[in-house]
């Protein structure tokens, strides 16, 4: 048995050739590592079935299994183990690091239980599932080291198809595995139309929460505060999640928006923070105090779905959905629409800013496509696979709208100050660990660890999602309405500029662009 293994080693490692330089050489050297793996399977099966008939009456010994793509070695310790003692297994153990070295060299040589990594020919991924597990993966092929009173066990598998970011080989220790703490769901309220959401909200009465999404996601009708624990998830304030459908024959709908609410958010103020929304449906007609109008959105002409709005010292706005597609179209029905808004909060050196507002786009927004298709990964803010949002920001974060396919994986190193981390899934269910986010959950990560690894495990719905994370700015927080601020003394004064019509005076939302001009140039905002 161990001379079937030493000649598959010895050929195999003589017709693989040295370590080599070039991108394309290095991706060959990559295959025939594999190659070289799935090469002694064989060998390893007659291992296995010899070690199994030797202690088939005994158990916890050391054991040698490689069903398919499996290698599994034990070494525990000797003066608790006495299986150890025998030579065979102690040979058979040492031609077993020979095997790993053979199919992990690289150059330079470095053999930690960081494992052996050439930075030009492949990159190592490492984590830790927690103070007994490592795990690392390296072009699908992934091992896990397991610590635990009774020794050490390594362990090499074959993974295909696995699509994970590119980590630097830095020398750095293995880090834990960033996991997910607590899932909770958030309450949806019926509006836009009412009639829709209260269908909605009897679907999930009747037939469960998950026949609801579905319903919801095809339909409207409802809207969805986040509304995260305070100071808990910083720099993240708020997360509302719209999702509505507004229908041309809808009289109720035009009733209760000509005397009761109408159809977005009429003229009002903000101060120390700021909004980010992104429209995947329909769009929205931006006026504010500044004299800006902006009209954005999956529909926009402009191309811009993003809006980036710094309040700083203070600023009044209106945010309107676009129904010109509709109006311009008689014979259309309804109009779709569909948004995040996100609320950041910023430094206290910054919250007194000048206010501004600017439109992203698909030139702004780096758009990431795994290599096998599987994963697209938006870049609305921060950094991805080496390729950065072009906004500007006030502290380290990262805003990405993530979309996967059927039985695919996304994974994503994040930065060892993003203490925060936030999943809120949009449509279909992802898995981390052994825990899983259902449609419209919100997911919060543990405050340590590395590598991020999303699976989606169905087999036929896509998942997609919003992933938040970011540098907890450890500074007091005050938020009281549309304010916030570093403590309730701040957002009473900011009330209190509002009031006295430092950042403008409300308009009624009903007046026309040139009425809407004259307005905010005879109560101009004192914040420009």
């Amino acid at each position: 048995v161990v001379s079937h293994i030493l000649e598959d080693l010895y050929n195999l490692a003589r017709s693989s050739g040295p370590p080599v330089v070039g991108i394309e050489e290095n991706r060959r050297y990559q295959h025939t590592c594999t190659d070289i793996f799935h090469s002694i399977v064989p060998s390893l099966d007659r291992v296995s079935a010899f070690f199994r008939k030797q202690n088939k009456n005994k158990q916890n010994k050391n054991k040698i299994s490689s069903s398919g793509v499996f290698l599994s070695i034990e070494r525990s310790n000797m003066k608790k183990r006495q299986t150890l003692q025998n030579p065979t297994m102690k040979l058979f153990q040492s031609i077993s690091w020979i095997m790993i070295l053979v199919m992990m060299m690289g150059d330079p040589m470095m053999m930690t239980f960081g494992f052996v990594t050439n930075p030009q020919v492949t990159t190592i991924r490492s984590s830790v599932q927690d103070y007994r597990n490592k795990e690392f993966c390296m072009d699908g092929i992934c091992g896990r080291k397991s610590e635990g009173t009774n020794g050490v066990a390594l362990s090499l598998s074959y993974q295909s198809g696995m699509d994970v970011a590119s980590i630097p080989n830095d020398g750095s220790k293995v880090l834990p595995r960033r996991m997910i703490s607590k899932v909770e769901r958030f309450s949806r309220l019926p509006v836009w139309p009412v009639w829709q959401g209260v269908l909605v909200f009897l679907c999930s009465r009747i037939f469960g929460e998950e026949v609801a999404d579905k319903l919801e996601h095809e339909i409207g009708g409802r809207v969805c505060p986040n509304f995260f624990p305070e100071n808990s998830v910083s720099p993240f304030i708020m997360l509302v999640h719209h999702r509505h459908r507004f229908y041309s024959w809808d009289v109720l709908g035009h009733v209760i928006d000509k005397f009761i609410f109408p159809e977005g958010f009429p003229a009002h103020p903000h101060r120390g923070f700021i909004t980010v929304t992104y429209c995947m449906q329909g769009g929205m007609i931006h006026r504010d105090s500044l004299g800006v109008k902006q009209v954005y959105g999956a529909n926009s002409e402009s191309k811009k779905d993003v809006q980036w709005l710094t309040t700083g010292s203070g600023m009044l706005h209106e945010e309107m959905w676009n129904m010109k597609p509709l109006n311009d179209n008689p014979w259309k029905l309804y109009e779709e629409q569909e948004l995040y808004q996100l609320w950041l909060n910023v430094p206290a050196e910054n919250k007194l800013c000048a206010p501004k507002v600017e439109l992203l786009g698909e030139d702004e927004m780096p758009i990431i496509v795994s290599s096998e298709g599987m994963c697209t990964t938006k870049i609305i803010a921060g950094t991805y696979h080496d390729k950065e949002a072009s906004v500007e920001i006030s502290s380290s974060l990262n805003i990405f709208h993530v979309q996967m396919e059927p039985s695919s994986s996304w994974c994503f190193p994040l930065p060892d100050d993003h203490a925060t981390g936030i999943i809120y899934m949009r449509t279909g269910s992802i898995s981390v660990g052994d825990k899983q986010v259902p449609p419209h959950y919100s997911a919060y990560l543990e405050s340590t660890g590395k590598d991020l690894i999303v699976e989606n495990k169905s087999k036929m719905d896509k998942a997609d999602f919003l992933f938040l994370s970011g540098a907890p700015l450890r500074e007091p927080v005050a938020a009281r309405g549309s304010m916030v601020m570093n403590n309730a003394r701040e957002v009473e004064e900011a009330y209190r500029d509002y009031q006295e019509g430092k950042m403008g005076i409300p308009w009624n939302h009903v007046l026309d662009d040139d009425q809407w001009k004259k307005h905010v140039k005879e109560y101009p905002s004192s914040y420009k």
